[in-house]
């Protein structure tokens, strides 16, 4: 299960989420996010080409690793752009 965040622009998951998986990662950056609460947080680092697939979606996308995260996955506007996810209200 994965959060869909609209005000997000990147794809985040967490350390323990990144630790189950192994995928290759980039920590030599120095990026960093600002949260909603307008907090700055250090980026672990960045996992290039990670396959996700939702349904019938099924798409590499870039994940950004943050060493706490209150989900294990959250999709940005970054997933929502690429794959043309359409939202529909209630």
């Amino acid at each position: 299960m994965v959060l869909i965040d609209h005000g997000s622009e990147i794809n985040l998951m967490s350390m323990d989420f990144y630790k189950k998986g192994k995928w290759p990662i980039n920590t030599k950056h120095g990026w960093k996010i600002c949260t909603a609460t307008r907090a700055t947080e250090e980026l672990h680092g960045v996992c290039p080409n990670v396959r996700v697939k939702i349904g019938d979606v099924d798409m590499d996308q870039h994940f950004f690793v943050k060493e706490k995260s209150s989900h294990l996955v959250i999709l940005g506007e970054l997933y929502n752009i690429t794959t043309r996810m359409e939202n529909k209200g209630a």
